[in-house]
Parts: C-alpha cells; sequence; structure tokens
C-alpha cells in the first residue's frame, strides 16, 4: 500500500489506496469519460448509461426523450432493438400500411425488442426469432390492425418466446389466430382484441383472437367482439393456459364462445365473461381433456345456441369434456342453452363446485312452435356419465323442462355417474312451460326417470342406481 502525505496550512492529510488511488489530475470517470460509448463525456451527457440519448441525438421509438430536454412527440413511429447491435427505426416500414392494404412486414430471426409508440398501424407482421417482445405505450393508444385482410402477428418458428404488452390488435383474420398465431410460450399483458377472426372450418378455425400451442399467459386484457369457426371464439389455447384479471364479451365460436383449451392444465381467475356465444358447446369457456380450476369468476348472459329453433347445445356458461376442473366462488347467472345445462354442462368430467351461485339460467328449444323434447335438460347444471361435487352453493330461479336444477344422465356401457350435492340452496327453480311434471332434480338411465323435488339447504348423492337423499 501507497501512503502520501500533503502537507495543506498545519493539516496532515494521509491518503490511502493502491490500485484505487487517483492521482489529483485524473479524470473523474463519472463527469469526463463516456461510459455510454455515444460520443459525449458524462458532464455533457443526460443520460450517460443509455446510447441512445445525448444531446441532439435522433428521436427513437424508446419512451424517453432522446435529444435530452424537450422531445418531439415519439407517437406513430416504431422501432426494434436486437439483442445484439444498434437499434433500428422501422416506422417507415409499419407506417406503409392501409386499411385496405396492411403492410406485410418481416422482422427477421434477430431476437429483439420491437417498441410501438402511439398510433395505429395497419400490419401483417411475422418474426423468425426464437423469441420476441413487443411494447407499446397502452391497448387504447397503440393499435395494430390487420383491417380485415390479414393475421396481425405470425410467430415462425415452434417453442418461440412471445411478450406482448400494452398493444390493442384489431380486424386481424386468417384460419387460425386473427390476430396472433404461435406455437410455445405466450404472454400477453394490458393488451386488447376487438373484431379479429379464425373463419376457416374444422379442424381450422381456432382463436378468433389468438390461438396458441404450448404454454399462454393472459392478464389484465380485454377481448370484445371476436369470432372463431370452430373455437374459441376469442382465445383459443391448445396446451396450458394461465388466465386472470381479464374480461371476454360479445365473442363467438362453434365451441368456447369466450374460451377454448384443451390439452393442459388451465387455470382462469379473477375474470369476468359476459354475452359471449358457442353454436354447440360452451357459451363461455370450453374445456377438454384438461386439468382446470375456474375460480372467482362472474359469468353472465352467455349461451350454447343458435337460436331458439335449433338443437344439439350445451353448456350456456361452462362446458367441460372429458376432464378434471374445480369451480370455486363463481357465479353461472342467465346463461342459456337449447340442450342442457344452462349454467354447467360436463360429460365423462370429473368437477368439484364450490361457493357457487348457479341462477337464472335456461334450457329449451323448439322444433318449430312446439317444444322438443329432446331439449330443455339440467337449466343449472346437466351431468352426463361424470363424477360431481357441489358443496355450499346456490341453485336458484333456473327453468328448464327436466330436472331443471340438476339433471343427472346415466348413459350405457361402462360409464358411470357419482353426484355429491352437499348443503347446497334450492329455490324457485321451475318448469318454463309451466307443466306439471318433471322437478329440480331428475335422473334418467335406460328410459327410466327419478323425479325429485328440492327446497332450502339439502344434501344428497346420486350413482348408477340412482338418487337418494342424504350425502
Amino acid at each position: 500500500m501507497v501512503r502520501t502525505r500533503w502537507l495543506v496550512g498545519s493539516l496532515v492529510v494521509v491518503a490511502c489506496g493502491g490500485n484505487n488511488a487517483k492521482p489529483p489530475d485524473q479524470p473523474d470517470p463519472d463527469v469526463d469519460q463516456d461510459l455510454d460509448g455515444d460520443g459525449v463525456v458524462g458532464k455533457l451527457d443526460c443520460d450517460d448509461h443509455d446510447p441512445n440519448v445525448y444531446p441532439g441525438a435522433p428521436e427513437l421509438c424508446d419512451f424517453k426523450p432522446n435529444s435530452c430536454g424537450t422531445a418531439p412527440s415519439e407517437a406513430g413511429t416504431a422501432a426494434f432493438f436486437p439483442k445484439t447491435g444498434k437499434p433500428r427505426d422501422v416506422t417507415a416500414m409499419l407506417a406503409a400500411g392501409t386499411m385496405a392494404a396492411p403492410a406485410a412486414v418481416d422482422l427477421g430471426a434477430e431476437a429483439g425488442t420491437l417498441n410501438l409508440c402511439a398510433g395505429t398501424f395497419f400490419v401483417s407482421l411475422s418474426s423468425s426469432a426464437p423469441s420476441l417482445t413487443i411494447r407499446g405505450t397502452g391497448a387504447k393508444t397503440t393499435i395494430l390492425s390487420g383491417g380485415k385482410v390479414l393475421r396481425v402477428l405470425t410467430m415462425v418458428p415452434d417453442g418461440a418466446v412471445l411478450d406482448v404488452a400494452g398493444v390493442a390488435f384489431q380486424d386481424g383474420i386468417d384460419d387460425d389466430g386473427g390476430a396472433i398465431a404461435g406455437d410455445g410460450t405466450l404472454t400477453l399483458a394490458n393488451t386488447a382484441f376487438v373484431g379479429n377472426k379464425a373463419d376457416a372450418v374444422a379442424p381450422s378455425g381456432w382463436g378468433g383472437a389468438v390461438l396458441w400451442i404450448g404454454v399462454a399467459t393472459v392478464h389484465d386484457s380485454t377481448f370484445d367482439g371476436n369470432a372463431a369457426a370452430t373455437a374459441g371464439g376469442a382465445l383459443g389455447v391448445q396446451g396450458a393456459l394461465t388466465l386472470r384479471d381479464s374480461t371476454f364479451s360479445n365473442n363467438i365460436s362453434t365451441a368456447g364462445g369466450g374460451v377454448a383449451a384443451i390439452n393442459g392444465a388451465v387455470s382462469i381467475e379473477s375474470s369476468d365473461l359476459h354475452g359471449n356465444r358457442a353454436l354447440l358447446e360452451g357459451g363461455a369457456i370450453f374445456l377438454q381433456d384438461a386439468t382446470s380450476t375456474l375460480r372467482n369468476l362472474s359469468m353472465i348472459s352467455n349461451s350454447a345456441s343458435v337460436s331458439d329453433q335449433t338443437s344439439s347445445a350445451f353448456g350456456g356458461a361452462v362446458a367441460l369434456v372429458s376432464g378434471r376442473a374445480t369451480i370455486e366462488d363463481c357465479t353461472l347467472r342467465s346463461g342459456r342453452a337449447s340442450t342442457g345445462g344452462g349454467g354447467l354442462f360436463l360429460t365423462g368430467s370429473d368437477a368439484t363446485v364450490r361457493r357457487a351461485h348457479i341462477e337464472d339460467n335456461e334450457s329449451l328449444h323448439f322444433n318449430g312452435i312446439n317444444p322438443s323434447v329432446f331439449s330443455g335438460f339440467g337449466a343449472g347444471i346437466e351431468v352426463v356419465d361424470s363424477r360431481l361435487r357441489v358443496e355450499d352453493s346456490t341453485i336458484a330461479q333456473n327453468q328448464g323442462r327436466w330436472g331443471f336444477g340438476i339433471f343427472v344422465e346415466h348413459g350405457t356401457g361402462s360409464t358411470s355417474v357419482d353426484v355429491h350435492v352437499v348443503n347446497t340452496t334450492f329455490s324457485n327453480n321451475a318448469n318454463i312451460l309451466g307443466e306439471a311434471r318433471s322437478a329440480e332434480l331428475e335422473y334418467w338411465r335406460a328410459n327410466s326417470m327419478q323425479s325429485f323435488a328440492l327446497s332450502g339447504p339439502v344434501s344428497f348423492h346420486c350413482d348408477n342406481i340412482g338418487c337418494a337423499s342424504g350425502e
């Protein structure tokens, strides 16, 4: 260690250092050096840790003033920031599109971040990169539109990672995934999807707004007025889905007017699904071969029907097919199914329902002017060859023709039924036609029927033989 003495008047100053010792004339690295390599030393640079910010720098869509001081507006601009190398202004490419002819923009194979400043861009983007991040100024201010002509964004590689926040996707159209389609890992936050469409016939026609194969996480987002020909009017996921704090309204598909998810673990929480429609199954949500948790959901005025004149539509709010589900603290209200399950329909599934409000749902359709005998089953819940446990719930004011609270059906063959209802209140469920037959709970097997009139908090159990009071 070097010890140096300076005599200042009668004061002796001892400086201890080594490799860190700095002679008095050495430049201060925080003031006299250019730490970010932009050609401007620190004492003159307003941000010496960002090479894109310095006096006189050209404005770039990075959500900050680049030239120090008051910057011109970044509205209508876009920039791509690769993981390595310098950013590129891509405004001209994205702004070249019109509603009638969106710009086809290939973002290339470089991983990086696409920044979109406030404005509307008519584009059809594609990326061959292993990962892409897109950031906008907010779903109300940054809009990507396919102009009702093209899909908005395609992730080309299998196993891609896509992370999007603060952007609205509008009027995209394709066979699948009208706004976004890809395979891999998807994250959507603070996004909006409006008026997108997947219009091909099955097995295509998935995901009116988004078709994702793999793992999808969606939160704080809205989906309104999207349509899919086959499944997932707004969101179609083939794999694992985590969805929370989001809103689905006025979306339509054959299965899953709002959401369709198959073959994965599914968690849907703290969201509103209102006014969605399925032509066949699951007005709000359709789940198949999935292990699911639905928690704290408001599902109001969803439907599974084409019209009063059509048949074969199930699960006004939720349809579960060949899977497992836990449904907790949810409201299924004012749903409608033309055949069965105005609130909830399950077939070949295993479900637990806790603290649910299944209220004011309907189930019925007509053949011409006459009510069809092949409809009106389970206005609240229809159970077909499934296991169901309902606890501490309310089933009230539902209207159907057969089992207008719960209808339990045991088919033929090796299938089984196991239904437990515990401490659940039945109230004011009724025959929708005012007929003096049928009841709140009905059990059907091989053309034989059991009917039970229920009221207040009750418990009962149904199995392959029939139903009896008590658990």
